[in-house]
């Protein structure tokens, strides 16, 4: 079996992996259900549909009450029955966020069900979390799917299992009230103007170092944003020996129209180094929106350079 690391597991990728169990392995319905636990007192829920398979699957299905990350319409034939899920990792549950999954099913059909589907750990740390009428845990997924030995199944344990470890880190992250405040405007202005950068901090975090993925192996782009630190580094781990060919690139981007790019030593790796404008949590977001426009600039000069590099590696063969 292949191992994978897939460094950071967005919510949006777990509800793939939950809509492509229900829709292509025909034991999966029947263990969920079987699974599925009361939020609060986490009694056995005892949900049963003898004779229902899976008709339909939908991600981020919405009205006006709101979305369902996930909905599935079983069936027998005759009736049909809903099963909508919400998914959570470590993104904040929202206040009566379960109430409008329930009006969002009484809508859409007369028989339903609804559940979260989180780690344990984000259970026992969110209230809004244990509200839901039933729980089905990553824990629970991760055994299921490791218990079988086809491959797509070990791949599917090895996201959750990294996914569930990511939810213990976000667990043990002190909230800065007036930073997190402040991050949740930057990671809605840059999915709303820079859709094409790949912002995977979560936007419940403070959001002091947000990262952003690249489409090249394993590098990835920090927007630094503190009292030490006003830069965009786009870094390449374990690189340390490399430093000379990293300053051949950054050369290279000075002589053609890039100007300011550095190359730094962070560590054991090696970043490639923007100096960008100071940003302050302390000031307000929509004051400083030309500087991070800058900022934003400079990510994106670096996430180009790696779909540059992506490219370069498909055309030989790797």
């Amino acid at each position: 079996m292949v191992n994978c690391d897939f460094n950071v597991v967005p919510e949006r990728d777990m509800d793939v992996l939950f809509a492509e169990a229900f829709a292509t392995d025909s034991a999966f319905l029947t263990f969920f259900l079987d699974n599925a636990r009361d939020a609060k007192t986490h009694k056995v829920s005892r949900l049963s549909f003898p004779e229902y398979k899976v008709d339909q699957v939908e991600l981020s299905k919405k009205d006006r009450d709101g979305e369902s990350d996930i909905t599935v319409t079983i069936t027998n034939g005759t009736t049909r029955i809903g099963l909508l899920i919400e998914d959570k990792i470590d993104a904040p549950a929202q206040q009566e966020q379960h109430d409008r999954y329930i009006i969002r099913g009484g809508k859409q059909f007369d028989t339903f069900e609804v559940f979260i589907v989180c780690p344990k750990k984000y259970l026992e740390s969110n209230q809004e979390a244990q509200k839901y009428p039933h729980y089905v845990s990553y824990e629970s997924i991760s055994e299921y799917f490791a218990s079988k030995d086809d491959s797509i199944s070990w791949f599917r344990h090895q996201q959750i299992e990294q996914a569930i470890r990511q939810a213990r880190k976000a667990a043990e992250v002190v909230i800065n009230e007036t930073a997190h405040a402040f991050f949740e405007k930057y990671h809605d202005y840059v999915n709303e103007h820079y859709p094409e950068l790949d912002l995977r901090t979560s936007r419940n975090f403070n959001g002091y170092w947000p990262r952003f993925a690249t489409r090249f192996g394993k590098s990835y782009i920090y927007h630094k944003m503190n009292e030490t630190a006003n830069c965009v580094d786009y870094t390449f781990p374990n690189s340390k020996k490399y430093y000379q060919e990293a300053k051949h690139i950054s050369d290279w981007l000075n002589k053609h129209g890039f100007h300011n790019v550095q190359t730094a030593e962070t560590g054991e790796s090696i970043a490639l180094r923007i100096e960008v404008p100071p940003i302050s949590y302390q000031k307000s977001f929509e004051d400083q929106i030309s500087d991070l426009n800058k900022c934003f600039d400079a990510v994106k000069l670096f996430s180009d350079l790696a779909a540059i590099m992506r490219s370069g590696e498909l055309l030989i063969g790797k």
